[in-house]
């Protein structure tokens, strides 16, 4: 396992332990250790890299003020931080671009939703919605879709 891999250590476990206690080093740890991957999935929602810088210093922002909240029993401190910077970036996006990237359907809408903003994974999505992984996954992908398509517009 290389230094780099998104995977819960114990040296995440202790980093998460030390920023709940309000340990300003500890975050900046952190940050050194996932901001490119970070960096990576903002990229993919938006391509402007001002905005992208803006998006990951929120996202940490955030993460230092909900920091008491994360369970490494619930997921993986990557995980967490990744959801909290998916999360950040499409209400950037949406907030300052007005743009709607769901057409109107509903279970894009729920779908997207459950995933992005409350971490669901696609089986427990499919499993709330009582549907198929497949129709998650096709929703997902017609609500990026539509958001790229208005972005580009």
């Amino acid at each position: 396992m290389s230094s780099n891999s998104p995977m819960t250590t114990t040296d995440d476990m202790q980093l998460a332990e030390a920023i709940k206690q309000g340990d300003q080093y500890s975050l900046g740890i952190l940050y050194d250790k996932y901001a490119p991957a970070l960096t990576g999935i903002i990229s993919r929602i938006t391509n402007e890299k001002k905005r992208t810088e803006s998006i990951l210093h929120n996202s940490f922002i955030k993460f230092w003020q909900q920091a008491k909240q994360y369970n490494p029993s619930n997921s993986s401190l990557f995980t967490w931080l990744s959801g909290i910077v998916r999360k950040t970036a499409w209400e950037e996006v949406n907030t300052n671009s007005g743009v709607r990237p769901f057409a109107d359907e509903p279970l894009q809408h729920t779908a997207f939703d459950l995933v992005y903003y409350h971490g669901l994974n696609y089986n427990e999505a499919a499993t709330t919605l009582q549907t198929t992984v497949s129709v998650i996954n096709n929703s997902i992908k017609s609500a990026m879709s539509n958001l790229k398509q208005n972005a580009t517009k």
